[in-house]
């Protein structure tokens, strides 16, 4: 299935492109809870139209048109994330932390 990071976005229109060169817009905003009982907010994007794409077995498995859930929370930690563990300080600390030794001793 086409993912959502394979997906060319545009800011400034809050919408995806798919492979089809086809716009996949944001429709509504809601909330949905996890199983763990955490809320966050999702914004549903769906494609106007796949009933002619010639990609749609490869794209979705939906009977209707493509349809993406986002967390755009998600998304933004996520980078964060990414930078800290790839920023240089990131890269030592992980250096670092692959020599430590695991754990206060043997225990037989």
């Amino acid at each position: 299935m086409a993912l959502r990071e394979n997906m060319a976005y545009d800011s400034e229109k809050d919408e995806y492109t798919c492979q089809a060169e086809k716009q996949i817009r944001a429709k509504y905003v809601g909330k949905q809870k996890t199983k763990s009982v955490y809320e966050r907010e999702v914004t549903y994007y769906e494609c106007d139209d796949c009933s002619q794409c010639k990609f749609k077995k490869k794209c979705t498995r939906a009977k209707g048109n493509r349809k993406l859930q986002v967390s755009k929370k998600f998304i933004a930690q996520r980078a964060a994330s990414l930078e800290r563990i790839t920023s240089p300080k990131g890269v030592q600390l992980r250096m670092n932390r692959s020599i430590q030794s695991e754990g206060g001793g043997w225990c037989h």
